[in-house]
């Protein structure tokens, strides 16, 4: 089996010289140019789509959470960032409980996560992993 594939490789390396490497380098290097602006490109929501459950209430005030759901990029997202004195600092806005953010309504703050609903539709945003950990140390 080494010896197929060392057998192999040393054919395909053969069998590339010089001069067409420095083609392919040149067709990579060529300057390519868009009909999109900077702006256009900025300003683009993401095409990616994400499965979540979602809890949904009925009537009667039990819960059940349902399959997991394709949601496209255009929902509703929500970047918890703190917890301080009963409010929630939500997609850089400071909400209290009651308050609206978007469609949802903010129904508890809890220690890690708040509670939003609409409707019947319930979310539970948690603080996303941070890279940037404070580091105390002693003298």
């Amino acid at each position: 089996m080494k010896r197929v594939a060392l057998v192999l490789i040393v054919g395909l390396i053969s069998t590339i010289n010089a001069d067409d490497i420095d083609d392919l380098v040149k067709k990579i290097a060529q300057d390519r140019t868009s009909s999109v602006s900077g702006d256009e490109l900025v300003n683009l929501k993401s095409p990616i789509a994400r499965f979540a459950s979602e809890v949904n209430t009925t009537k009667d005030g039990k819960k059940s959470e349902s399959n997991a759901t394709l949601i496209m990029a255009t929902e509703d997202t929500f970047d918890l960032m703190a917890i301080i004195n009963k409010s929630a600092f939500i997609n850089k806005k400071w909400v209290k409980k009651g308050e609206k953010i978007g469609s949802y309504t903010l129904s508890n703050i809890m220690d890690d996560s708040v509670m939003l609903k609409d409707g019947n539709k319930t979310k539970i945003i948690f603080f996303k992993p941070s890279t940037n950990k404070i580091k105390i140390t002693g003298r």
